[in-house]
């Protein structure tokens, strides 16, 4: 039995390490259907995971397994079944082809969840038992929450100037030097609110527990820190004066000034501070370390060799005290600090909490600490665990290596209950996996929960570790370069017990290259210009070094995809080889600090992208132009936004209209200082040609400010989008790479009408007024949408981001870049793994401030740092398929090199690489790995013929390919009318207004035949109603009621009841779109009416022609013979068991005509 059929197996606990790519959703999913195969009821059976893609993906694999089961033949099938460890028999095989229908008829389905909605059901089954209100709502985003908390808890200490809140904040304000430094402060309180609840759990008095625990971790519960005098021992300023006497011996300047300073040391008359502070000079510099002092001939001369020795014990001495001191001062002040952090912090919670009930909300730390107190500390919690695992069969979680510390604790008693149940119950465990990939730590993710939840389930339900390292993604050269970084290794030994990795694909070929660092010495910033820059003709370049070093290195990114884009490289994709497109590439950053500079290089060499920006939905153009749109609802005589409403895509007005506004503007001021340029244009109507720009913007700007004032924003917006034809005219606008881009903003500017307080304040001003603080304060509620198709588009985005995909071709861009923990004013949580409660919660100053015990802590959590870093880099190099590229700029300052110099090390440290042909090292190529070549040319070859090629015998010169064969074809006969007469001679063509008055009677034909036909059967009138709105203004009411009757006359026709009468066939399809591919390409196209009657299916085109009649119908028909035998074939590869027609039904002259 293979790795696969054990782990998969419905009898055993088991926790799966998966390395990247080894096929984990996979695994996950096949263990969901032996589940089902083995008659377990779908709804015992609970699968959580972390995001609601992931979720999504799992749901779908599912289906889309249990949908191959049951369209598969009798052998393939067996062969399903054996390779997932299943015997198959008759009953096994029925089983399996009836499991789909099952599942989607389930009263109570497979529950395939994330940890938050887990969470969520739990609350909202025991809301009572949870204290929560019933009904609740679910806070997705509470930046705008934290400001209003925050701004009553400065009111409170405000309006109580001498009380304990003010005076506690004054104490966090000077540890965290400012107000910016106590914000962090209070937001990281906040972001750790589950850390804080779970460190001070069932303590009586929470901050009374807090402060005490942190003094006895800082040992200074006894110790009397208020008087400096307590230093200036008798001893020590005994030890001060020979020092100094000792000083003056050896003179030269320093010591002469040195030793003047300690002279005045015994001066009992000055303050004890000044005293310190002048034996602080002599014997610690700026930075508070000891000052280099040693032995030499000529000291030895002058103090003699006993002297210099006493000197120099005496340095140490004194410098040893200076630094108790300064540590135990370090102490007082982190205590000090964390003490006012905890006063204040709990404040600004409860300001917090409270807004949330008030309004009936959870956000999702709410949803994990109250379902973990739910399940482990309420009186009632053996019972709610009882009723829990009523319902709970069989666990299976993904990504554990996300879990934090509360959600293991939430999940623990159910473990338990599993662990303690009946032994009758057929239950089960399943946990995947992988330390390597916890990049998460900023989400309090611990990968250590892993290792302990694997622990735990060994000794209590006698798991079993399954390891999964074989990928099924990667080629051997990604994978071997993998194993040359981290197979025993110094990056190695940060991972978390990495095994050497191999893959499935061995004869995939790929290449790994390490491209020279850009010098940022070299002259890579652009010439000065020799004239001032207009900003209304040339955008502005990024200023800086920092962005010119970025954006030289965009530039080699660029060329180096223009270059493979041009020498046709080869990839393969189901099997297949063919050519790279821009949407097989991904760029790969750390983070977006110089996102706009690879995307500046990107749009130079006319590159087509999609990037991971952190900019919101408010910063795009299209929802500028929206918002500009309202303002001027509200407002009409706001000038500036009527200008950008005007020039925008949804009015698209020229430049001389808008000169004509203004100049006209000037004019009136002279006798109306009022006067705007809505009034203008008002008044210059009556100057201007129906058509023209302005005259309906006019006419669009009054309708729309009469639904201001009676519709929600939702239902304004959506009449907007509708009669302003604004997609499309966006669309005109930009690129066709952006379409999506801007169908994304569009759609998400519309949703959040509904979103913004749940759409319960319809008011225009409020939701513009929302809009702004959301930017301002709770920017990630308005993040700019990730556009779903990426057809055509090279995708940038940060490596967090890209967890969970690939794609052929990676560029890991700026690897040369240095990161440094920043951890002034941010909460430091120690939270053991294998303990209830977090052992440290306090708040972090300067690094000149900690304490050495402090530091020691820190240390381990640099040491987690690290690690989580080199997860990343290891993420990072997992995605690409068969491509990797990595590319840096040297840093201006200082000489390391981030993972650059850590691989480049590694590279050149390693002896493997030495006498192997498969890698090439030069000077303009750090490093090239290519195991396997990929195929010199891909026309009229199959992945098939592609015979692995042995490392021994493998080159490293890239061989090029040239560009498959494969055309795309888009078949619509009902729209190629013009394209059809122009091309076989049988008609001139017709003027513009004729071609637009053809066009729009052929479309508004088709869709009232469309709605007449529709299974709800509206009827005339209902019809002519939708059919007069979605025209507007566009078309006279007599057409539309010309063209009515046209259609209804057709489907009432008893000639054509075999088209249009249900009573008259088995199935009916309007519209219905068909894509298929053969020998020819890949087409697409939409039918416009597929009747089925018995095994006859008749495929109907409508054609809109006037005069066509019997004479001429077969001249006419003929132009679509070839396109309509291209759908009959596309239609009998649905079909091969039925027969296919085809016709052609004139409406004008209710002629249809069989082809």
């Amino acid at each position: 039995m293979d790795r696969t059929a054990q782990a998969s197996d419905p009898q055993r606990n088991i926790t799966v390490t998966a390395s990247a790519g080894t096929g984990k959703t996979y695994l996950l999913v096949t263990r969901l259907l032996r589940l089902l195969l083995s008659d377990t009821p779908p709804e015992t059976i609970l699968a959580i995971t972390f995001t609601r893609k992931a979720a999504t993906e799992m749901q779908q694999r599912i289906t889309e397994r249990l949908h191959q089961l049951l369209t598969l033949s009798p052998e393939a099938l067996n062969g399903v079944l054996k390779a997932i460890g299943i015997t198959p028999d008759d009953a096994m095989r029925n089983k399996a082809q009836r499991l789909y229908e099952q599942l989607l008829r389930c009263e109570q389905p497979l529950r395939i969840t994330t940890f938050h909605a887990f969470c969520q059901e739990i609350l909202r089954r025991f809301p009572l038992e949870a204290d929560v209100p019933p009904g609740f709502e679910i806070l997705e985003s509470s930046g705008l929450l934290e400001k209003r908390a925050l701004d009553a808890l400065f009111s409170d200490a405000t309006q109580q100037p001498d009380g304990e809140l003010a005076e506690m904040l004054a104490i966090l304000m000077a540890h965290c030097g400012g107000i910016s430094g106590t914000e962090t402060a209070l937001k990281q309180f906040i972001q750790h609110r589950s850390d804080w609840w779970a460190f001070t759990l069932d303590q009586p008095h929470p901050l009374a527990y807090a402060s005490e625990t942190l003094a006895r971790q800082l040992k200074i519960g006894t110790v009397n820190h208020g008087e400096d005098a307590d230093f200036l021992t008798p001893s020590l300023l005994q030890q001060c004066e020979e020092f100094s006497v000792l000083l003056s011996r050896h003179s030269n300047k320093g010591n002469d000034a040195h030793a003047a300073l300690l002279n005045q040391v015994g001066d009992d008359s000055q303050p004890s501070q000044q005293r310190i502070a002048a034996i602080s000079t002599v014997f610690l510099t700026e930075k508070g370390e000891p000052r280099k002092r040693k032995a030499s001939a000529a000291q030895s001369r002058s103090m003699g060799v006993d002297g210099q020795a006493r000197f120099l014990e005496l340095h140490h001495t004194i410098c040893e005290a200076l630094m108790e001191r300064q540590d135990q001062l370090n102490r007082h002040q982190l205590y000090r600090g964390s003490v006012a952090w905890y006063h204040v912090g709990v404040r600004l919670l409860h300001h917090y909490q409270t807004m949330k009930e008030e309004q009936r909300l959870l956000d999702f730390a709410d949803l994990e600490w109250r379902a973990y107190q739910l399940l482990n500390h309420h009186n009632n919690a053996h019972w709610i665990q009882y009723k829990l695992d009523q319902r709970i069969n069989h666990l299976l979680i993904d990504e554990f290596q996300d879990t934090n510390p509360t959600q293991w604790r939430l999940l623990l008693p159910l473990l338990q209950e599993l662990a303690s149940g009946e032994a009758e119950r057929n239950r089960s465990v399943f946990l995947v996996g992988d330390s390597k990939q916890s990049i998460y730590r900023f989400r309090r993710a611990d990968p250590r929960l892993f290792a302990t939840a694997q622990r735990w389930l060994e000794q209590r339900l006698n798991a079993v570790t399954s390891p999964l390292d074989i990928s099924w993604r990667s080629a051997p050269a990604i994978i071997e370069f993998v194993n040359l970084l981290f197979d025993r290794t110094p990056l190695g030994e940060r991972l978390s017990n990495f095994q050497p990795h191999e893959t499935h694909q061995q004869s995939l070929w790929g290449k790994v290259e390490m491209l020279p660092l850009l010098d940022p010495d070299s002259d890579t910033k652009a010439p000065p210009s020799a004239t001032f820059r207009n900003p209304l003709e040339q955008p502005r370049i990024g200023s800086g070094d920092a962005w010119q070093h970025h954006y030289a290195e965009g530039n080699l990114i660029a060329m180096q995809i223009n270059t493979m884009l041009n020498d046709g490289t080869a990839i393969k994709e189901q099997d297949e080889p063919r050519t790279l497109q821009l949407n097989d590439i991904i760029i790969l950053l750390r983070s977006r600090t110089h996102l706009s500079a690879y995307e500046a290089a990107l749009r130079e060499h006319n590159i087509a992208y999609i990037s991971n920006t952190k900019s919101t939905i408010l910063d795009t153009l299209e929802a500028q132009d929206m918002v500009a749109l309202l303002n001027t609802l509200i407002s009409p005589h706001n000038n500036l936004a009527l200008a950008q409403l005007l020039r925008s895509p949804l009015f698209n007005c020229n430049e001389s209209g808008l000169i004509a506004l203004a100049s006209l503007t000037a004019q009136q001021r002279s006798h109306h200082h009022t006067h705007s340029w809505f009034t203008s244009l008002a008044l210059i109507q009556n100057q201007l040609t129906h058509d023209d720009p302005l005259v309906r913007a006019y006419r669009l700007i009054n309708q729309w400010q009469q639904y201001a004032g009676e519709l929600p924003v939702h239902d304004l917006l959506d009449r907007i989008y509708h009669e302003g034809d604004l997609q499309q005219r966006y669309f005109a606008a930009f690129p066709a790479h952006l379409h999506p881009r801007v169908e994304s903003n569009l759609t998400r500017f519309i949703e959040l009408a509904l979103e913004i307080d749940s759409g319960r304040y319809p008011s225009l001003p409020h939701f513009i007024n929302r809009l702004k603080r959301l930017k301002e304060h709770a920017p990630d509620c308005i993040d700019e949408p990730a556009s779903v198709n990426h057809t055509g588009a090279v995708r940038i985005m940060t490596i967090h981001a890209a967890k969970g995909l690939e794609a052929p071709v990676v560029f890991m861009a700026d690897t040369a870049r240095v990161t440094k923990s920043k951890r002034a004013h941010h909460a430091i949580v120690n939270w053991p793994s294998e303990q209830a409660n977090p052992s440290h919660f306090f708040l972090c100053g300067t690094k000149r401030s900690i304490d050495r015990d402090t530091m020691k802590l820190l240390e381990a959590d640099d040491l987690e740092e690290s690690r989580e870093d080199t997860n990343l880099l290891y993420v990072a190099l997992t995605r690409a398929r068969q491509y990797l590229i990595i590319t840096g700029c040297t840093p201006k300052k200082g000489k390391e090199l981030g993972w650059y110099g850590a691989m480049a090390e590694q590279v050149m440290e390693r002896d493997a690489i030495q006498n192997n042909t498969g890698f090439e090292m030069s000077n303009g190529t750090v490093l090239k790995i290519e195991l396997t070549e990929q195929p010199e040319s891909i026309e009229n070859k199959t992945a098939a013929a592609i015979s692995p090629v042995s490392p021994a015998a493998s080159t490293a010169t890239a061989l090029t390919a040239r560009s498959l064969p494969i055309e795309n074809h888009t078949i619509q006969p009902s729209r190629a009318f013009q394209e059809a007469s122009h091309r076989h001679g049988l008609s001139t063509p017709p003027s513009d207004d004729e071609e637009d008055e053809q066009s729009i009677r052929g479309e508004t034909i088709h869709r009232i035949l469309e709605l007449m036909t529709h299974h709800t059967a509206p009827g005339r009138a209902v019809v002519t109603q939708q059919i007069m709105e979605e025209q507007g203004v566009n078309v006279a009411a007599e057409r539309v009621l010309k063209w009515v009757d046209e259609a209804c006359s057709l489907v009432e026709n008893p000639e054509l009841g075999w088209l249009f009468d249900p009573a008259q066939f088995d199935a009916a399809h309007n519209e219905m779109a068909i894509h298929f591919s053969d020998e020819r390409g890949n087409f697409a196209g939409i039918i416009d009416r597929l009747v089925i009657k018995d095994d006859v299916i008749v495929i109907v085109d409508y054609k809109t022609h006037r005069n066509i009649n019997l004479r001429n119908a077969a001249s006419y028909g003929a132009r679509y013979r070839e396109q309509m035998a291209i759908y009959q074939s596309g239609i009998e590869k649905i079909w091969p068991d039925k027969r296919v027609k085809k016709s052609l039904l004139f409406t004008h002259s209710a002629l249809c005509y069989t082809l």
